[in-house]
């Protein structure tokens, strides 16, 4: 099946990504004085030397404010890597913030109590309306979107989020480029490429040029780095004599499906 255009931009983006010599450093956070890699989970600090970042997230902009509700494992969830890009800080928060993250876990209080109209849940459910029909017949300020896994999404209860009118992704790819497997199915992808499925849905229905639109791609810039390098250490460290296939390819996320059934099956056994 051929590629849409925004997929095909994400799969050439991913590409580029590869090319560095060596995997970015473990530094420490000057926040937190934690060493991480990349980017710090705790305070959304990019510990990328600026001068290695790449011209085009100078000029990267959202074409709707962002709110993320990060209800997962903070390793695990790729919408910090957004936050991280706009700058966003734990220590402060504005309205006027393009891009927001509320950790679930601690700042369930600091939730707004009510969120102005023209805002969405990006959820897919049986009310959701596709994005570009709700960008076309009106307008879209502001996206809220869930981090968690798709099993646990208890968190869009919360009376902040639960009346909110859903909208879904016109179209993503069947499979996901993250390399965290799940068994929600076909066309459940991670959170970062939510994001940037529903900004590229929302600018084209909203008129941005080409190289602004095609610009969107990286919100993907953090995600792609740790893809790579994933990629490289399991190269080095053998893994692909265990089965073949890298942990994001399908191959890689059944052969990962199949060992969790076994693992369970064993659990109970021995029960």
């Amino acid at each position: 099946m051929s590629l849409g255009e925004a997929e095909q931009v994400l799969v050439e983006f991913l590409q580029t990504c590869a090319d560095f010599e060596t995997a970015p450093p473990r530094v420490v956070c000057p926040l937190c004085r934690t060493s991480r890699a990349i980017y710090c989970p705790t305070c959304y600090q990019i510990l990328i030397e600026k001068s290695q970042w790449p011209e085009g997230i100078q000029h990267l902009r959202l074409p709707f404010h962002l709110d993320i509700l990060l209800d997962d494992r903070r390793t695990s969830a790729t919408g910090i890597p957004v936050g991280s890009i706009f700058g966003c800080s734990p220590l402060s928060r504005k309205s006027s913030d393009p891009v927001r993250i509320f950790d679930c876990e601690k700042e369930l209080d600091e939730l707004p109590s009510s969120y102005g109209p023209n805002t969405y849940l990006l959820f897919p459910g049986e009310s959701s309306q596709p994005v570009s029909y709700v960008a076309q017949h009106g307008k879209i300020d502001r996206v809220v979107v869930l981090d968690c896994k798709w099993q646990q999404t208890s968190i869009r209860m919360h009376p902040s989020v639960k009346d909110l009118p859903q909208i879904h992704l016109d179209s993503c790819p069947q499979h996901s480029y993250f390399w965290r497997w799940h068994n929600a199915g076909e066309g459940r992808v991670s959170t970062v490429e939510a994001i940037y499925f529903c900004a590229w849905d929302v600018a084209a229905c909203i008129g941005w040029n080409e190289d602004k639109k095609r610009n969107l791609v990286h919100l993907l810039w953090l995600f792609g780095i740790q893809r790579e390098v994933i990629r490289r250490k399991y190269e080095e460290d053998g893994g692909v004599v265990l089965h073949e296939h890298m942990p994001f390819t399908e191959e890689g996320k059944q052969f990962q499906r199949d060992m969790r059934k076994r693992v369970d099956a064993h659990s109970k056994k021995a029960q």
